[in-house]
């Protein structure tokens, strides 16, 4: 290798000469660019400095919509002197909707042994405001067609009575929110009623209301289902253990049912079971009448009428179940105002999931052992332990005393 390798003597290295006229000729066109680069970068931090306070300006707008332009907005309807923030309590899911649909809850199951079931909180309700005592006579319509099984119905004058209000008593009643509940027996088998908290007895108190029916001669229960959508054939199961034991049964039905199965609702009619309202769409009707107002709530009610009416030629009955078992106060007397009475119950348990279902013997012992008289039972359609259990259940009510009742029509 030479002497002279860079590597070995950089010293030796030929330097650059640059003429230093030749530095100052190329300073200002170098400058130029920076500066031209340097301006693009400062406005476009500017730009990006603009959007995000505009980003940040709406987002500010949207919080204070939120917080308080729509809960001010949702009160439509004056509220009384005694009521409180609109609250929902307890709500559970509903196995009468789809899982797509919303807001879709069922009942509060306060206590429950059953494998896979659950255990809800208890309700709060509100302080109720007393209402006018003038009664009224609700006229009922025949559901069923003639030529049918004439299965027991409780008598009409254990309904109880409708009270009308003026626009002004029912905007003086509380519109707080409750999801139903009731206590269950302190012991099985020993045919104990339900009974119901203070709060819960004081909301419904001033309202005809059904969850428990008064006693009469022969101890007596009443079947009921909630039929939102039909699933595995369910129902098509059900009613052919129907037929066969000779029982009337209480469906609750929804648009959807109508729409999608309009055979099976016409066997119900044909084969003598009682078919009553559980609105159209499902909503929550407290929440509609606080959002919509009264109209908008009650035609929910009347579309399904409509719709029932003209796929049967009969009149559907004013019994009315509110979805997911939500109410409130003020909705009671709207709907008693219109000449409905809403049906909750005295029994139920964690039936809907389709996937995560009880143990039919377990499920079974539950409800034989919770049975008295006067019980408005609910059980799913959608449950395959209810379909399982079902004959075997109707058999066990009947071996214990009591009669199977379709509710005092309406």
């Amino acid at each position: 290798m030479k002497k002279n390798h860079p590597q070995r003597h950089p010293e030796t290295q030929r330097k650059t000469t640059v003429r230093p006229d030749r530095i100052l000729s190329d300073r200002p066109q170098r400058r130029s660019a920076y500066v031209e680069r340097d301006d693009l970068v400062i406005k476009e931090v500017r730009d990006h400095g603009s959007n995000y306070r505009g980003r940040i300006a709406i987002v500010a707008a949207a919080i204070v919509l939120l917080v308080i332009a729509i809960p001010l907005s949702c009160r439509l309807i004056p509220p009384g002197k005694n009521d409180q923030t609109s609250q929902t309590f307890a709500p559970i899911t509903d196995s009468n909707v789809t899982s797509a649909d919303n807001g879709s809850s069922e009942p509060t199951d306060t206590s429950t042994d059953l494998p896979t079931s659950e255990t809800t909180a208890a309700t709060t309700p509100a302080e109720t405001t007393e209402v006018s005592e003038t009664s009224t006579t609700i006229s009922s319509s025949e559901t069923q067609p003639s030529g049918v099984p004439d299965y027991p119905m409780a008598d009409k004058s254990l309904l109880p009575a409708v009270k009308q209000y003026s626009e002004a008593e029912i905007g003086a009643v509380p519109s707080v929110i409750y999801g139903w509940s009731f206590n269950r027996p302190a012991e099985r088998h020993k045919n104990l009623p339900a009974s119901l908290a203070a709060q819960i007895q004081e909301s419904i108190s001033p309202f005809a209301v059904i969850w428990q029916m008064p006693k009469t001669d022969k101890p007596t229960v009443y079947l009921t289902m909630d039929e939102g959508y039909e699933y595995s054939d369910n129902t098509t199961r059900i009613l052919n253990t129907a037929q066969d034991k000779q029982v009337g049964i209480t469906f609750f039905i929804t648009g959807d049912f109508i729409g999608d199965h309009p055979e099976l609702v016409k066997r119900m009619l044909e084969e003598g079971h009682q078919i009553a309202n559980h609105s159209v769409n499902h909503p929550s009707l407290p929440k509609l009448l606080q959002s919509e107002g009264a109209d908008a709530m009650m035609q929910e009610l009347y579309d399904l009428e409509k719709s029932y009416e003209k796929l049967t030629g009969a009149k559907l009955s004013r019994l009315i179940r509110p979805p997911m078992g939500e109410y409130s106060p003020q909705m009671l007397a709207v709907l008693n105002n219109n000449g409905f009475i809403p049906v909750f119950w005295s029994f139920a348990y964690v039936d809907w999931y389709v996937d995560n279902q009880p143990v039919p013997s377990a499920a079974l012992d539950q409800i034989l052992g919770e049975l008295h008289d006067g019980s408005v039972i609910l059980i799913h359609a959608v449950s395959k332990t209810n379909v399982e259990i079902l004959p075997e259940l109707i058999d066990g009510i009947r071996e214990r005393g009591y009669e199977i009742s379709l509710l005092p029509s309406l």
